[in-house]
């Protein structure tokens, strides 16, 4: 009877405002390693004319042609749209600086692959202005000049590449120091006005952004919420990129999500159907995939949409049946 009566509260609440397939991004998940995919299809999958989406990293130390061939070919037998996201190794201070060998090696490596799509979203890197995602150091002309190079070697790539700056956290704060000079932290449009200010020229080579809107503070905040830091974060970074870039830039929301906490557990359903029916219906949003699928045991456990042992969180499974229920929302509305 549970079971009945949640289907019915969320089938009630997509019948509030129909959604078209025009103002519907695909909803997948957040991956860490490709090989999840297999498992994590079962939320991500989508159909021909709506597709779902997964981010997954691709790390410099794992340049295996079988396995991400595999992958792949596994998107696109779910109706999945691969998004990658560039990385280097880990090391006692967080992430390697990337080095120009790294950029051309997974272009390469990218190259090789079938995607079964005529273009690849490619986000450069990871939350730069976190100094542990940066070879231990705040530095947005350094990340200036490391996106310009790389954009510039996809875009002469014979396969069209949609290349990305890194999803920004729109809730750190400028400070605290670094031990090895400067500060661990940047606010992120402070970040963003000192890495456009460094290359002007990057505002041509952006395709698309990539954003990091989560509900903050603390990963817990409210969807109704309107600040930089709020699941709306997307709408002021596209404000500040147009100053920049004069274009009207698509968006991929690559994290967001909550925190399972006892505060937000109970709200979770209706925070989830707040943010499909009135925020991610944006048209420039052309995908949407919380952060994470799998964090097992480690720092990101709160955030897992599966437990330690592979079985589903609850976050799992409302995400989920309310993507079902938007998918035969917009089944009936195609009728």
């Amino acid at each position: 009877m549970k079971r009945i009566a949640f289907t019915l509260i969320l089938y009630s609440l997509f019948l509030i405002q129909p959604q078209s397939a025009s103002a519907t991004p695909a909803i997948g998940i957040h991956l860490l390693d490709p090989n999840e995919l297999e498992q994590a299809a079962d939320l991500a999958q989508g159909s021909a004319d709506h597709p779902g989406a997964v981010t997954v990293v691709l790390r410099a130390d794992d340049l295996n042609l079988r396995k991400w061939q595999k992958f792949f070919d596994e998107a696109a037998k779910h109706n999945i749209i691969p998004i990658i996201r560039l990385a280097t190794t880990m090391e006692a201070k967080g992430w390697r600086h990337p080095t120009r060998k790294d950029i051309v090696h997974q272009a390469t490596f990218l190259n090789f692959l079938e995607w079964h799509r005529d273009s690849l979203p490619v986000i450069v890197f990871n939350e730069p202005n976190h100094a542990g995602e940066w070879g231990g150091e705040v530095n947005p002309e350094d990340y200036a000049e490391v996106f310009d190079f790389t954009a510039s070697w996809f875009h002469t790539e014979p396969k069209h590449y949609i290349v990305m700056p890194a999803g920004l956290d729109a809730a750190a704060p400028n400070g605290p120091a670094s031990p090895i000079g400067g500060s661990t932290t940047m606010d992120s449009f402070t970040y963003l006005r000192r890495m456009f200010a460094a290359k002007p020229e990057l505002g041509q080579k952006i395709d698309a952004l990539a954003s990091h809107a989560y509900p903050n503070p603390g990963f817990t905040g409210s969807p109704y919420d309107q600040g930089k830091n709020s699941l709306r974060g997307f709408t002021h970074e596209l404000t500040l990129f147009k100053e920049f870039t004069q274009k009207d830039l698509d968006v991929y929301i690559t994290e967001t999500g909550w925190r399972s906490t006892p505060s937000v557990s109970n709200k979770i359903t209706a925070y989830y159907s707040y943010a499909i029916n009135n925020i991610w219906n944006d048209t420039k949003i052309k995908a949407v995939t919380p952060f994470v699928y799998a964090a097992a045991s480690g720092p990101f456990q709160e955030f897992s949409f599966t437990n330690p042992d592979g079985s589903p969180t609850s976050q799992y499974e409302i995400v989920k049946q309310l993507k079902n229920s938007l998918n035969q929302s917009l089944s009936l509305n195609s009728q």
